[in-house]
């Protein structure tokens, strides 16, 4: 006999803080690859894209609305720091920081469509989830009423009613030898 128990299907799938590492991770990498062409692009939106995708996908089903709402959230504080990146190339000054900010509003667009998107994924996902419980929760449901009927019914076979003890114990009593002496009743 096993040991291992099998996780419950709403919490399967990865964390919070991996999706939220991921899509940090994501972005980053999106940041990197558009330094060797000077400015956050497309490599970066499919980065995001990509990995926003990634998380929605295989996020647990009931961290779900946390995790479609850190999506802006985690965008919003990488954009403009992977723009500084790229366009400053690290120095801290004024132009860098203003180009970094620059890109969340030119991205924004596509930010919408993103999150629009990650809503739709997710909510197509908690919906399968929730049928997936419901087709889960019938199945047990008619397996245990199955199992209870036939065991209620072997049971009823061989139930004994008072009458039958009543006529057993006389019987009994019937073809017991009559020897009632001291010893035969010690040990």
């Amino acid at each position: 006999m096993s040991t291992h128990t099998q996780q419950p299907t709403a919490d399967r799938g990865i964390p919070l803080w991996s999706g939220f590492s991921i899509l940090a991770a994501a972005l980053l990498t999106g940041a990197l690859l558009s330094i060797s062409a000077g400015n956050l692009g497309g490599t970066f939106l499919i980065c995001f894209g990509l990995g926003t995708a990634a998380v929605i996908a295989f996020i647990r089903p009931t961290r779900m609305f946390l995790m479609v709402a850190l999506v802006p959230i985690i965008y919003a504080i990488i954009t403009p720091l992977s723009g500084w990146i790229v366009t400053g190339k690290g120095q801290f000054s004024m132009t860098a920081f203003l180009a970094g900010g620059y890109a969340l509003f030119q991205f924004f667009p596509i930010l919408a469509l993103v999150t629009v998107g990650a809503v739709a994924l997710g909510y197509l996902r908690v919906k399968l989830a929730r049928s997936a419980h419901v087709v889960r929760t019938q199945h047990s449901t008619a397996t245990s009423n199955r199992r209870r009927r036939e065991a209620n019914s072997h049971t009823a076979a061989h139930k004994v009613t008072v009458d039958e003890l009543i006529r057993q114990a006389r019987e009994d009593r019937a073809h017991r030898p009559t020897d009632r002496s001291i010893d035969r009743n010690l040990y």
